[in-house]
């Protein structure tokens, strides 16, 4: 006999369902920061977040971090200058 899930376990998959879908609409950057909450906060808070984000200041966002990180922004001297970072050993 197959084990019935409880209410909270079945509120808890609509609303993780909920949120993926809701993730579509956004920048691709914002799977991985609700990702990052999982573990500190239920399905029905980070959907209530990815609801309360404005869309524009997350594509906003994430033309900023294109700019910053976009291949062209690096050169080999760039690279060069960084020199030995001196890491210190475990």
């Amino acid at each position: 006999m197959a084990k019935e899930e409880k209410y909270y376990e079945q509120l808890a998959d609509a609303n993780t369902d909920r949120l993926r879908a809701l993730l579509k609409e956004l920048p691709g950057f914002c799977m991985e920061y609700f990702r990052s909450l999982k573990n500190d906060t239920e399905p029905r808070t980070r959907l209530e977040y990815a609801k309360a984000q404005d869309k524009e200041e997350f594509k906003k966002l994430q033309d900023i971090v294109a700019d910053a990180f976009a291949p062209h922004s690096f050169t080999m001297g760039d690279v060069f200058n960084f020199g030995n970072l001196n890491l210190p050993k475990e």
